[in-house]
């Protein structure tokens, strides 16, 4: 399917809705595999660039198709396509844009490709280790990137709720100081003054507010 969509010649989407992917009897021998084989170099070969990949649950062997491929947008819509997909991500050598939603309840793990310049966090519930982390991520990146968090809500776990001063978030918190932001330009529609905090005493290079504040 990837191969003839690379055939389109203009911008093109494709959902995948919970899809799960499966051998046919015939790959159990020799010729099936060598055919996907042949299929598999072909698809490398292939301008996926225009290709914008919306996925909201798939497995492991999903995201290993697009593994080294060029496909320009990819859209996970749950924080579990995230997980499966890390591994994948990395290898996306012409993905110019990730766009994520969905709850992310432990530190931020995603490696990124340098090709990566918009990053969007749509309706996101996410905990201060998760954010700082995924800032972190950025700040690796040696060009400009947007982020733009719309409807983000940050979340403590139960240990910051007893202590948020504790030691694994200040840690984090004197890491992200360490490190060059200018680079990231931060866009925000409905957010929590958390997100402000988080951002406090930061280098950030840009930011941009286009609407109303969450109240506390």
């Amino acid at each position: 399917m990837l191969i003839k969509l690379s055939s389109i010649d203009h911008p093109v989407t494709s959902v995948l809705w919970d899809v799960k992917l499966q051998s046919s009897a015939k790959a159990r021998g020799t010729r099936p595999t060598i055919h996907g084989s042949d299929l598999r170099s072909e698809i490398l070969l292939r301008n996926m660039s225009k290709i914008t990949i919306v996925v909201k649950t798939g497995g492991v062997e999903l995201f290993e198709q697009f593994r080294d491929t060029s496909i320009g947008i990819l859209n996970l819509k749950m924080a579990e396509g995230a997980s499966f997909a890390s591994e994948s991500i990395p290898t996306l050598n012409m993905l110019t844009k990730l766009q994520l939603s969905g709850t992310y309840t432990s530190r931020c793990f995603l490696q990124l490709p340098f090709s990566l310049q918009f990053i969007s966090l749509l309706g996101v519930i996410c905990l201060f280790e998760w954010l700082y982390s995924l800032l972190i991520t950025l700040s690796s990146i040696d060009h400009l990137v947007v982020c733009e968090m719309c409807d983000v809500l940050m979340q403590a776990s139960a240990e910051i709720y007893a202590d948020y001063s504790n030691r694994h978030v200040s840690s984090l918190r004197l890491e992200i100081l360490s490190h060059d932001i200018s680079k990231i330009s931060i866009v925000m529609n409905m957010v929590s003054i958390e997100l402000f905090e988080l951002l406090r005493g930061t280098n950030i290079g840009n930011l941009c507010l286009k609407a109303l504040i969450w109240p506390h």
